[in-house]
């Protein structure tokens, strides 16, 4: 989730996805020329794993990512630390960006649902991300449950895709669009309370699969 990106997280998500990927089948990741907005993918890095220093600029500043900029920012990990710091995840807190309220709230996608909770709802909403640069067609999976902790709600063991579409024609492209950013479609969601929220939000079952 990009709280930052707005109505247009569907597309910076597509282009980080395939960027990500990308890079990941690369036989050489470090030289790879793959694309996608890293100050995102940095953003979330800092939020998270705490990578980067943190500026004594206000908190409210916005957008958060000018918190984790400047010269010096980023701080320093060799590849045994970085994998330690992903394998452990020790203090980190999945759920930094989620919005708990202190009691259960239900968000129902309607005509007179506010701003706020209409690009949660979306975010919480799985489909297919789509990107069009020119004559390049993008479609990436996207599946909320694969990082549910990151909205507050206990992990699961995350399944196989059924359909794995990465690429399509433009009509399929505005289908994928229209369906995952459409409106009043009475959808619900209820959002946990800080009370659910415990130290470990996952499964046994992620606990033995991770």
């Amino acid at each position: 989730m990009i709280p930052s990106a707005k109505r247009y997280f569907p597309v910076v998500l597509a282009n980080i996805y395939q960027g990500l990927n990308e890079i990941s089948a690369s036989k050489d990741p470090g030289n790879c020329s793959a694309t996608l907005p890293f100050h995102y993918v940095y953003t979330w890095l800092a939020e998270y794993f705490g990578t980067h220093f943190y500026s004594p600029l206000p908190d409210n500043f916005k957008p958060r990512k000018v918190h984790f900029s400047g010269a010096f920012s980023t701080k320093h990990f060799g590849d045994a630390q970085a994998r330690s710091l992903f394998n452990a995840c020790g203090n980190v807190g999945m759920d930094i960006l989620a919005r708990v309220p202190k009691e259960s709230k239900v968000i129902v996608d309607r005509e007179n649902v506010n701003r706020p909770d209409i690009v949660y709802l979306t975010c919480l909403r799985s489909g297919f991300l789509t990107l069009r640069q020119d004559n390049r067609r993008v479609v990436q999976p996207y599946s909320p449950y694969r990082f549910s902790r990151q909205f507050g709600y206990v992990q699961d063991v995350p399944g196989n895709l059924q359909k794995d579409i990465r690429t399509g024609e433009l009509s399929l492209m505005y289908w994928h669009w229209e369906s995952f950013t459409k409106r009043e479609t009475r959808s619900t969601v209820t959002l946990p309370p800080e009370s659910a929220l415990t130290e470990y939000m996952v499964t046994r079952n992620y606990v033995e699969w991770w």
